[in-house]
């Protein structure tokens, strides 16, 4: 214990201050002698003496132990199974609920995990008890606080085969059997290397970067061997054998999917008397190499260098590029070419039942380009937004995409803007949408500069061909650029958020309705216990990052927010969390993927979070979007192509996509 003199700021020890009283008590006494002896009792030894008592008074208490009240934690700090546990294992200690992730090997009937608890804390039942969780994959414990206070905790388990011999699909890192280094893709992080089309495999020390981990997906059976494809979870790309070389010793690179000579990019797995695996080409019988820290194709030479090892781990959010190439628009015919935003409405009237709307606010022409993925840099956006229509959900072809256009547009040099720009303003900027009956309803936000003054409501008259009609209303209280949820009670629910730290880094969200039967009467706010079409009585239902989306997946109205990406910061995630009401409250965020893109050595600008929640594949892993601009550390954007034409890329103006499986969220 310590002291602070407050004269000197210097700390004190305790053990002095038993020194002094002591010498204080010593004097005090011969004091005491002295004066019985005189019958004199002087004032100062009055002071001594009530001193000494108070002094005495703080060192009796300081030297009584005070008795720490019972603590109330109630946590699970940890969950490991002895064997069957693949990766570790995720808490989420607002929602009480610990995600764990297992191997098919695993006895469901008789699982013993080890658990620790907050501290004073107890279990029940106790950890190493021995669970069945073959029911539901769930198991229910709970955790009691020294102070008596109880709570239950969810475990909720996820099986993964990795069996080469059955699985369909797993995540993997594939290690070297000697030096222990993964494989990945070759490159420099700020100039996007691992992204590109052929950049190069190679190994590196195992640290488990993005661009280490791969996806095995089953694709065929062929005399009795399974060959697999191979994606980088970074790049979404497939490990490819190189085309040109059918002989030892050439390097691989990644590519995007083949469909002629597919054989390429389709793998064995041959386990070794070791337990480790040979991977095999199928389409000229070369295997996976690792001479002198380079991977290389080489006939079977049964040597240790062709063996590798498979680290199944945990799924997790990964590029998926068939859906960035639909946005890779070229042809000179095919109108919106590059573009942000990017909502996409579900359809299902008529002879639209099963197109989807993709929503662009500004976006380049195809007669601004100089040539594939490359912008004309003396040019601006031609049209402030435009509607593209995609044949089918599963249709990703961009050359079966085309723009819809407005019969009765303000604007007849801007043939594929759907929205006009109304007097006074500079552009009209859609967004979210829903489809109700034969009509598509999209909210629009209008400004000047880059100064927010309208909202509005843009009405689409749904046609069998591609020019629409297009209305605008501006019903009271229109709004909410964040989401427009269909609920089941015949509303819809529209976000929107503000920032609450005065800058934009964190907002507030907040939800307003209108009535399917009458999408023009009055929206109404959530005010906290029900609706009011007083602006001023709104409540936020949750706090976000700087830009939000919210759509509704199965019964969930999952809310995806991004870090703030239009300036030079070093936070550059994407979270999840989800609430089974409209109004929340919504989970923890859970941060499910990190953007990466740099342009010309720097960060690049990112925003624009979008979920489609129509689109979740066979995997249980839901599509989401943002969009890239270009520097976001003043660098510059532009270059001189090889003719001396200013230039910049495409690749900054145009959708990316990440697919994240729901079980991440615990979903």
């Amino acid at each position: 214990m310590e002291l602070l003199n407050k004269t000197t700021k210097a700390v004190m020890p305790f053990s002095y201050l038993f020194e002094t009283a002591n010498e204080v008590k010593s004097k005090m006494k011969k004091e005491l002698i002295y004066r019985k002896k005189t019958g004199v009792l002087s004032c100062s030894t009055l002071i001594i003496s009530l001193w000494c008592s108070m002094l005495c008074l703080f060192i009796v208490s300081c030297e009584e132990e005070t008795k720490p009240l019972p603590t109330t934690g109630r946590a699970i700090k940890s969950f490991k199974l002895e064997h069957g546990q693949i990766g570790a294992e995720r808490i989420d200690v607002e929602n009480f609920l610990v995600q764990v992730t297992i191997d098919s090997s695993v006895d469901l009937t008789s699982v013993m995990p080890q658990i620790t608890v907050s501290e004073g804390a107890t279990l029940s039942p106790a950890s190493g008890t021995v669970i069945n969780i073959s029911k539901d994959l769930q198991y229910r414990y709970v955790v009691t606080s020294a102070a008596g206070q109880a709570r239950e905790w969810i475990i909720q388990f996820d099986i993964v085969d990795n069996d080469i011999q059955s699985m369909e699909y797993g995540t993997f890192l594939i290690s070297g059997a000697t030096g222990g280094q993964a494989l990945g893709v070759e490159g420099d992080l700020l100039y996007n290397d691992k992204y590109w089309d052929h950049a190069a495999i190679n190994v590196e020390k195992e640290e488990g970067h993005k661009w280490q981990k791969w996806h095995l997906v089953y694709r065929m059976e062929d005399q009795g061997e399974r060959f697999f494809a191979i994606r980088n979870l970074f790049s979404g790309l497939w490990l490819t054998h190189p085309e040109e070389s059918v002989t030892d010793g050439a390097s691989l690179y990644q590519d995007q999917a083949y469909s002629a000579k597919a054989g390429l990019q389709l793998w064995s797995f041959r386990m070794t008397e070791s337990g480790r695996y040979k991977i095999v080409n199928k389409q000229t019988g070369l295997l996976l190499t690792l001479t002198n820290g380079i991977v290389r194709l080489m006939a079977d030479r049964n040597e240790e260098s062709q063996q590798w090892v498979l680290n199944i781990i945990p799924f997790e959010s990964y590029r998926d590029v068939e859906v960035q190439n639909f946005f890779r628009r070229n042809e000179p015919w095919m109108g919106s070419v590059a573009f942000d935003q990017g909502n996409s409405i579900p359809l299902s009237w008529g002879v639209n039942n099963g197109k989807i709307l993709w929503i662009t606010e500004d976006a380049w022409d195809a007669g601004q380009m100089l040539g594939p993925d490359l912008l004309n840099g003396n040019s601006f956006f031609k049209y402030n937004n435009s509607i593209l229509m995609q044949p089918s959900r599963d249709n990703w072809d961009p050359h079966d995409a085309v723009n819809l256009t407005n019969p009765e547009t303000g604007h007849p040099d801007r043939v594929y803007q759907m929205m006009d720009v109304q007097e006074g303003m500079d552009w009209t900027w859609p967004g979210v949408g829903v489809e109700i009956g034969d009509k598509v309803y999209i909210y629009a936000g209008e400004g000047k500069g880059l100064d927010a003054i309208n909202d509005a409501l843009y009405i689409l008259h749904q046609h069998s061909g591609t020019s629409w009609k297009v209305e605008r209303e501006t019903p009271r209280n229109v709004g909410g650029a964040d989401g427009m949820i269909k609920g089941d009670d015949g509303y819809v629910y529209c976000y929107s958020h503000q920032a609450n730290d005065g800058i934009g880094y964190t907002t507030d969200l907040f939800v307003r309705r209108f009535s399917e039967n009458n999408p023009l009467a009055d929206w109404t706010f959530w005010d906290g216990n029900g609706w009011s079409t007083d602006p001023g009585e709104k409540k936020s239902i949750a706090t976000s990052k700087a830009t939000t989306s919210v759509a509704k997946v199965g019964d969930m109205y999952l809310m995806m927010s991004m870090d703030m990406g239009f300036w030079c910061t070093d936070e550059r995630n994407i979270y999840l969390s989800y609430s089974n009401s409209p109004v929340g409250p919504f989970t923890q965020k859970v941060k499910i993927y990190e953007i990466e893109e740099n342009i010309n050595g720097d960060k690049a600008r990112f925003y624009t979070p979008i979920i489609h929640p129509w689109c979740v594949n066979e995997q249980n892993e839901l599509l989401l979007t943002y969009c890239l601009n270009f520097s976001a550390c003043d660098q510059t954007d532009y270059f001189f192509d090889e003719n001396g034409n200013k230039a910049m890329s495409a690749y900054y103006y145009r959708l990316k996509a990440v697919r994240v499986p729901l079980s991440v969220i615990g979903l």
